[in-house]
């Protein structure tokens, strides 16, 4: 599981030689790798795409009342997978903390979509009586906001 605590992500961020925010410092790592074969450089650069990608879906997943933990472990699962199956193959290597960025969104937008998929209701309800089993956790969802907004 990704559940970090802050101060173990402060631990890895500061097994960093710069900082998460220091985008131009993670390109370098990760062309040193890819032009020089600096093994530091490979690590730097997975080390900070691991914490930008725990950073941003936390920051995202905190603004969503309706995600959950697993919701937050199955999108960094997911962006991870994606990543490292791909980090030496990066098209453009000058661009690898764009490309991790993107990669991110792309997977939140996905996630965002496939959830909409399954928790959306229909406009008609009547007659579907034997489906509403499947959105019960979406009108679960929708009553405990109305309830906490009041």
């Amino acid at each position: 599981m990704h559940n970090e605590s802050p101060d173990r992500f402060a631990v890895l961020a500061r097994a960093l030689p710069f900082a998460v925010s220091d985008y131009g410092a993670a390109g370098l790592a990760y062309l040193a790798w890819r032009e020089e074969g600096s093994l530091e450089g490979k690590r730097n650069a997975e080390l900070w795409a691991y914490l930008y990608m725990l950073r941003y879906f936390y920051s995202r997943f905190t603004a969503e009342r309706t995600a959950g933990t697993s919701d937050l472990d199955k999108v960094i699962d997911q962006a991870s997978d994606r990543l490292f199956r791909r980090f030496d193959t990066v098209r453009d290597p000058r661009r690898f903390p764009h490309f991790v960025s993107v990669l991110c969104r792309n997977v939140l937008l996905s996630h965002r979509e496939r959830r909409r998929e399954v928790g959306e209701l229909p406009d008609d309800l009547e007659g579907a009586s034997e489906t509403l089993g499947l959105y019960d956790r979406a009108l679960t969802r929708h009553a405990t906001a109305v309830a906490f907004e009041g």
